[in-house]
């Protein structure tokens, strides 16, 4: 019923229409929850300060939901998001000495380069020991996660997720060593090849595409969602000691 819902988020849109998803309380709190494993994974901790580097606007899961998991886990967030412009963002970074950033590969490393071209100052001052990148390519790529850490004097971590299951379910430890799926009380994961649509077994080494079923969920649920992200399977083990591929 639409008297049970309190809350609707957006896709970004990115191969067309944005599509719309509801929640009921339930649902915003299980979007708490398994973000705010992901963010604990990645290095965020309870009374960490972040700075909020995600764009805050049209609805994107980076923004408001972050936001409400990053309360619900116990760290203080800053929302000043990407859309608050680069000069507002770098102040309240040296104003209030963030711990940790989430925010996009690129555009952490474009803060850090801006810090120094516009203002003279070097972002290292600040303290922040933590970045933790998402919603575009590049916090993977070892060439720009040595550019980004370097810059900021910091470790950078990876998250991925998306506006159809939740906000986060897969996030990268200390070991830098590819993303854990925390979300798996949520979100049933399975890993199809692509083109027979026969379902893998999540092995070292394996790779397919990621399709995802909604469970516990009371609005807008899917059923073998496929992703269209096409995945390589590097372990099902950890050192951390999480067990999930």
């Amino acid at each position: 019923p639409l008297a049970d819902v309190i809350q609707m988020q957006a896709s970004s849109g990115t191969t067309g229409s944005p599509s719309y998803v509801a929640l009921t309380r339930q649902d915003a709190l299980v979007w708490q929850e398994s973000s705010a494993r992901s963010l604990f994974a990645c290095g965020i901790r309870p009374g960490d300060r972040v700075l909020h580097g995600f764009s805050m606007s049209k609805g994107f899961v980076g923004g408001l939901p972050i936001f409400q998991a990053l309360q619900y886990m116990g760290a203080v967030d800053i929302p000043i998001g990407a859309d608050g412009g680069v000069e507002r963002l770098l102040a309240a970074a040296f104003d209030l000495k963030p711990n940790a950033i989430v925010g996009t590969p690129n555009f952490l490393l474009h803060l850090a380069e801006a810090a120094q071209a516009q203002l003279g100052r070097d972002v290292r001052e600040i303290g922040v020991r933590r970045l933790v990148v998402g919603g575009e390519r590049g916090g993977g790529i070892p060439a720009l996660r040595q550019r980004i850490q370097q810059a900021w004097g910091a470790t950078l971590t990876e998250l991925m997720g998306g506006t159809d299951l939740a906000v986060i379910y897969w996030a990268e430890c200390d070991q830098q060593d590819g993303m854990h799926m925390t979300a798996p009380d949520f979100i049933v994961t399975e890993l199809i090849d692509p083109d027979s649509d026969e379902t893998k077994p999540f092995t070292a080494g394996a790779t397919g595409e990621l399709v995802y079923t909604a469970i516990q969920r009371q609005a807008s649920p899917v059923f073998r969602f496929r992703s269209g992200d096409h995945v390589v399977v590097t372990g099902t083990t950890c050192t951390c000691g999480r067990r999930q591929p």
